[in-house]
């Protein structure tokens, strides 16, 4: 009898740990999965974010000089890279024709002062008419504005150099037949207060930039040294072949013989910057360059959500987002939140 009783507790004792161990298992299937991950703390921001781009210096003020009128160039008395003093003569057309026309035109007008004075003497004779005179009169006033039209194209037969500087290209040779307006010559001005850099900015850069705005320049003919620069335009239209805006730099004075046509390396910063958040590439969970997702954990860890932003900026290893288009993010999830699904608890491990 007391066997018997000895079995039937055993087994009852079997049956109660297995309902136990079911009823465990289902509460441990029914809880919420919760996933470890990192934060970091966001903090507001307004440092400049450097834009980097790179260019050609140039002469500050370049000029393409062309002769005025149409002809055959006599002679080039330069060549590309020649340093010119102001008022020299750099290159002349052949007179020959251009003399012609201003004897035609002087030999014009001669016959019409004559003209004319012989008809006023007739007038006072009463022997023309007034409107035969004021014919006269108006003839040689014509003869006399081109007399005075061909004199000065003959002046500006020859390219005279309106500054010192130096001769960048060269268009033209002696011999050739020129058009009126051709460019002959391009000259830059030897100043080197007075060179620039110009550079292209995408749309997202040039809306960060304003006048005034400081660059540090470097060059590899220069290693080592770093130039100071100033925004002093930009374009306010994009190239419609590379889709940049054109924007020019002003370098500030300097002791280095920097040359026309060196490639340099510019790092701009902005004066003006709205508050932003500085994320890690880390917390984006994907995106693109147009919209990005993070997950944001509540305060207190009592919850999450999952947020898309705007990148305003993308560097090597972080984005920035204003503040301003993504509201307020105290913390960002930096590892972890890729296992992260929705329904899911976050602890948040050091």
């Amino acid at each position: 009898m007391t066997s018997r009783i000895l079995i039937s507790l055993a087994i009852a004792a079997v049956l109660l740990w297995g309902c136990e161990g079911a009823r465990a298992s289902r509460e441990s299937s029914s809880q919420t999965p919760v996933r470890p991950v990192k934060t970091i703390t966001l903090t507001s921001n307004t440092a400049p974010i450097p834009i980097e781009a790179s260019g050609k210096v140039a002469s500050g003020k370049e000029m393409h000089l062309a002769f005025k009128i149409g002809g055959v160039i006599e002679r080039l008395s330069v060549s590309e890279g020649q340093q010119v003093r102001q008022g020299q003569v750099l290159g002349t057309l052949n007179l020959t024709e251009i003399n012609a026309r201003v004897a035609q035109a002087q030999n014009a007008m001669d016959k019409a002062e004559r003209d004319l004075q012989r008809l006023q003497k007739l007038y006072g004779d009463s022997v023309i008419t007034l409107e035969q005179l004021q014919d006269a009169t108006t003839g040689a006033e014509v003869a006399r504005a081109e007399l005075e039209v061909a004199t000065f194209n003959r002046q500006y037969a020859r390219l005279v150099a309106p500054a010192d500087g130096k001769v960048l290209r060269k268009f033209r040779e002696s011999g050739e037949l020129v058009s009126p307006g051709a460019p002959v010559l391009q000259l830059g001005t030897s100043d080197r207060a007075a060179r620039i850099m110009r550079i292209g900015i995408s749309d997202r850069d040039v809306v960060r930039l304003a006048l005034g705005d400081t660059a540090r320049l470097t060059f590899d003919a220069f290693p080592g040294q770093h130039f100071r620069a100033a925004v002093s335009e930009i374009g306010a239209a994009a190239d419609p072949r590379s889709g940049v805006f054109e924007v020019e730099l002003t370098l500030a004075p300097s002791a280095a013989p920097l040359k026309d046509g060196f490639i340099g390396r510019a790092r701009l910063f902005p004066s003006q910057q709205p508050p932003y958040y500085r994320i890690p590439m880390v917390a984006m969970l994907e995106g693109s360059e147009h919209l990005v997702r993070i997950l944001v954990p509540h305060a207190g860890e009592d919850g999450y959500d999952f947020r898309t932003v705007r990148p305003d900026f993308i560097g090597r290893d972080f984005f920035t987002v204003l503040i301003a288009e993504s509201g307020v993010i105290p913390r960002v999830v930096t590892e972890g939140a890729a296992y992260v699904r929705e329904g899911d608890a976050l602890k948040i491990v050091q």
